[in-house]
């Protein structure tokens, strides 16, 4: 047994109903699933199941588009941008992680208002809840997916992370760029106008964010982690039983009978391979995030000590670990909140980094 699989025995978490019933919520069963196309597969950031549903039920009538946020450079600079999928090929575009804010009220939603027909979309806990909000253009929509969330940055973070590269290829402007693409945690890519490419390791970028640097504001009161309101909950499973597994697996919870529609769907056409689990299986793949993701009080509580006012939606039980973990957290997104308190953070050394992102990977795995 490796060291991580025994870390990850070790910090096995209990999920009662009680557990479920705050970070799920309502619910009607789990699945592991992955496009039956291996050119999807390729192309994702997980196991293209999200692509898959949404291909299915576009070319088979069932929507006549999907609103998907899609990552973009725009004059050197990586931005997320919102778009109506009309075709497989522009669902196709819009696949891989988008860790960067966007505003999909502003941006998003008008784009539904001013068409017709009927529309599934893709959006973060928060942007699900933002559409429920608007019945007007909720009744459009009639297949809602949340991708799983811990969190999204500022553009800042991933301007002074390109900026890094840039100097690395010898100061050629930005061209393309992809968060996440390949097996298990994966690697970033950039292109630049010269044709040079550079990889790195997904952490090249990952542990800026998962430290909280340049954090949106709004992600330190949200505690949905799954997506309360979403018809289909989806994103990665983390447990390392399927680090070694030649196809990486998207972990779904079905939450709505439109959820399950889709599936089924999906599955009629041959587009899909999914294996029924319980829902625990899907909280295993998440049991360091999402507890700490839901626990809005230990934020609120860290953030009165440093002067930041959290609204506490959640009046959970704070525990001596969740709580150190929330002052780290609280402490590098102020901190990191400006350009010059951005560039300071990102300047440490990279090991001390880690040390610090290990601790807190650390304290977030406790029971």
């Amino acid at each position: 047994m490796g060291l991580a699989h025994l870390v990850e025995r070790l910090t096995a978490k209990r999920w009662t109903t009680g557990l479920v019933a705050d970070y799920v919520g309502e619910h009607r069963g789990a699945i592991l699933a992955h496009a039956a196309d291996e050119r999807i597969r390729l192309g994702a950031a997980s196991g293209g199941a999200v692509t898959a549903v949404l291909v299915a039920l576009l070319e088979s009538g069932r929507i006549d588009g999907a609103l998907v946020c899609r990552t973009v450079v725009e004059g050197g600079h990586v931005r997320a941008r919102y778009a109506l999928a009309r075709t497989r090929e522009d669902l196709l575009a819009a696949q891989g992680s988008t860790y960067v804010l966007g505003d999909l009220v502003r941006d998003g939603l008008p784009m539904i208002a001013e068409s017709r027909g009927s529309y599934a979309i893709v959006g973060l806990p928060c942007e699900i809840e933002a559409l429920r909000r608007r019945p007007e253009l909720d009744e459009r929509v009639c297949l809602r997916i949340a991708l799983f969330c811990g969190h999204t940055s500022l553009p800042a973070l991933i301007d002074k992370t390109t900026e890094k590269l840039s100097l690395e290829a010898g100061g050629a402007a930005l061209a393309g760029y992809r968060f996440r693409s390949g097996h298990w945690r994966g690697h970033l890519s950039a292109t630049f106008e010269d044709g040079t490419v550079i990889e790195k390791p997904s952490g090249y970028y990952n542990m800026y964010q998962n430290l909280y640097f340049a954090c949106a504001r709004k992600c330190l009161a949200c505690g949905d982690h799954f997506g309360y309101r979403a018809d289909l909950s989806m994103g990665d499973i983390w447990s390392y039983r399927f680090k070694d597994d030649p196809i990486k697996h998207t972990s779904a919870i079905i939450k709505t009978q439109a959820g399950q529609d889709a599936i089924d769907a999906a599955l009629g056409l041959g587009a899909l391979a999914v294996q029924s689990v319980d829902i625990t299986e899907v909280m295993d793949g998440q049991r360091r995030v999402a507890p700490f993701h839901y626990n809005v009080t230990a934020r609120h509580v860290a953030g009165r000590r440093l002067g930041v006012t959290i609204p506490d939606k959640t009046a959970t039980r704070v525990r001596w670990h969740e709580a150190w973990a929330a002052r780290i957290v609280l402490r590098n997104a102020v901190a990191t909140q400006t350009e010059e308190g951005l560039a300071a953070a990102m300047s440490l050394p990279r090991w001390r980094l880690k040390a610090r992102l290990w601790l807190l990977k650390g304290l977030e795995a406790l029971s």
